[in-house]
């Protein structure tokens, strides 16, 4: 089978990043009167969070909990919520079921309106974090953490990225639009872990109109004004200190390989059989044919480390998960240009003697 070689590529978390400002946007929606479910990502290292509910009073929200692993969040406010969505039975969403995804894309170029776009779910995948749905409902910045609803008007999953690749095949140009989301089993597993029961999903087939209806009194905008400094460390083992010492070393290392070096160093970081990006399990040589290729695309590049943490660690299995926030800047052909910060996430196999990444994502915010 021939190998698809990329051409351009650019994963994106649906939050709408505002660098002047260090104020991202995003979505989110009550599933009780005092909590709100988001996407971690859009949280991530906040200092103050604002929500704005369907009446138009804005409140401040506290984090309650949150997964950098699941990317999942929940926020606690006070006072009551004008609606309250359900979650969808675990396992139950299928390949071509119609659904609906609902949130503020874009709000700082387009204004604070509520949308809604209809799709319907084209794939479930599995990833060493999980599983997570592909849809092909429209998401954009601004998406993140906003419901994804079926026929029923229950939340089958969060809006979480999407993925715009050009990909050459056979010498053909291939366009394609890939969306994502956070499955209802992800969601149900985090809200348990917390305490917090959904309510009875409903049975009940509703027209578009009354989902929307349903969904826009529930769903919130989200603001929320990034602190500054190192993304938080979940991990509270008492060896933590030594290991953010040798991940901060090891992060500074791969960024300056995704710098100024080759991609046979950029390859280097990477184990003998790697889950990567949307191609699943590669071999070393796929993996530098993709390296290589996405070098040719962007041959000049900028990189620096802004933020790590790590999100995971298990001293029995010697892995570690790590989150990096590097700020790029590159340059391709024809004066193509991307700039911005883009988040890395890895699982890291051998940590303590000579770590590998098996698991590789990243996203431009």
């Amino acid at each position: 089978m021939k190998m698809f070689y990329l051409a351009a590529l650019l994963i994106m978390f649906a939050g709408d990043l505002r660098a002047q400002t260090a104020t991202s946007t995003g979505t989110g929606f009550h599933i009780t009167p005092t909590t709100i479910l988001t996407c971690a990502h859009v949280i991530a290292n906040a200092k103050n969070i604002e929500v704005v509910d369907s009446r138009g009073i804005k409140k401040t929200a506290t984090v309650m909990a949150q997964d950098l692993v699941a990317d999942l969040a929940i926020l606690r406010v006070s006072g009551t919520a004008p609606g309250i969505l359900q979650i969808a039975q675990p396992k139950t969403a299928a390949i071509m079921d119609p659904i609906m995804v609902v949130g503020f894309p874009l709000s700082s170029a387009l204004g604070p309106e509520i949308s809604a776009s209809e799709g319907r779910i084209n794939s479930i995948r599995i990833s060493p974090t999980g599983p997570v749905i592909q849809i092909d409902a429209v998401v954009n910045p601004g998406n993140s953490g906003g419901p994804v609803l079926n026929s029923q008007g229950n939340v089958v999953g969060v809006a979480q990225a999407k993925m715009e690749a050009v990909s050459v095949f056979g010498g053909e140009t291939i366009t394609e639009r890939l969306n994502f989301a956070v499955p209802a089993e992800t969601i149900v597993d985090f809200l348990s872990r917390h305490g917090i029961s959904s309510l009875a999903a409903s049975k009940t087939n509703k027209n578009q109109r009354e989902i929307f209806q349903k969904a826009q009194a529930a769903t919130v905008s989200i603001s929320a004004k990034a602190s500054g400094g190192a993304a938080q460390i979940l991990d509270a083992s008492p060896q933590i200190a030594a290991a953010r010492k040798r991940v901060l070393r090891w992060c500074e290392d791969f960024v300056a390989a995704l710098d100024g070096a080759t991609a046979e160093k950029e390859a280097s970081f990477f184990g003998r059989a790697v889950d990567y990006q949307s191609y699943g399990t590669i071999t070393a040589q796929s993996l530098k044919e993709i390296i290589a290729a996405n070098r040719k695309t962007w041959p000049n590049r900028k990189m620096a480390l802004s933020e790590f943490g790590i999100i995971q660690k298990n001293d029995t299995l010697d892995t570690a998960g790590i989150t990096m926030k590097i700020n790029t800047l590159m340059r391709g052909p024809r004066n193509t240009r991307q700039q911005g910060f883009k988040r890395v996430t890895v699982l890291l196999a051998n940590f303590s003697k000579k770590p590998e990444i098996v698991y590789y994502r990243e996203a431009f915010e």
